[in-house]
């Protein structure tokens, strides 16, 4: 049983009466019925190439080159205290590269997902200096989730996240 239900999903017929209730319920913009997957995925491939569209000499600048560090310029600072954060404390460091590690390297729904914690930084950065836009075929209410969406979902991205720090 489904908690707080009646509904028993070993029920020979509980998918059916699921995929018929799915189908019932329209996607209504603004009105936050289920999401459109294809309106959250179009908006993060168009965020994807405009972050990925500004000159990449302006966004990255040398900081130690024996040691091989880059800072992301532009930054406002809690995202660049995020990027310190993840940087310079091992444990966070590495709760973060597991986390998009463990992204699948193709994308079962074949659409944009974010592949490393710099582009992760440089999307939020964007998302905080803009305004939301206007659009008709959908709204992405928490930007930030979509952001996030792939990374949250793997071990690594539920221990960076729960981490204290």
């Amino acid at each position: 049983m489904i908690r707080g239900t009646s509904v028993d999903p070993s029920f020979p017929g509980y998918l059916s009466i699921m995929d018929k209730a799915a189908k019932a319920i329209p996607y209504c913009v603004g009105k936050w019925l289920p999401s459109d997957q294809a309106v959250l995925d179009k908006w993060l491939q168009d965020l994807i190439e405009e972050v990925d569209g500004k000159d990449s000499t302006d966004c990255i600048d040398d900081v130690d080159a024996a040691d091989g560090g880059l800072e992301i310029v532009g930054l406002e600072p809690p995202v660049r205290a995020l990027q310190v954060l993840i940087e310079t404390d091992s444990e966070v460091n590495m709760f973060f590269h597991q986390m998009f590690r463990q992204i699948p390297a193709k994308d079962p729904t074949c659409k944009p997902h974010i592949t490393n914690y710099r582009l992760m930084l440089r999307l939020i950065n964007h998302i905080m200096t803009k305004a939301p836009e206007f659009n008709e075929s959908g709204l992405v209410g928490f930007p930030i989730n979509a952001i996030l969406n792939w990374p949250m979902g793997t071990t690594g991205g539920f221990a960076a996240f729960l981490n204290d720090k």
